[in-house]
């Protein structure tokens, strides 16, 4: 029984990752779409500290893809 457990649960993991590959980036290249992004953090009281550097982080990195293309 926990061999067939195994195989179902082997097959159901290949698929749904085969299934992963198959979108088109080039598509989303040739229509230069904007890719929106998000960021959660915290930005006031006690724990703003944290969140501030978060967001320059995040800044950083969208200027960084940014400036490739």
């Amino acid at each position: 029984m926990k061999k067939i457990i195994l195989g179902v649960a082997a097959l159901t993991l290949v698929v749904t990752l085969t299934g992963c590959g198959l979108q088109n980036t080039n598509q989303q290249q040739a229509t230069k779409e904007p890719i929106k992004i998000g960021w959660i953090g915290p930005l006031t009281g006690q724990s703003a500290v944290l969140g501030m550097d978060s967001v320059v982080a995040a800044q950083i990195a969208v200027d960084k893809i940014n400036s490739q293309g």
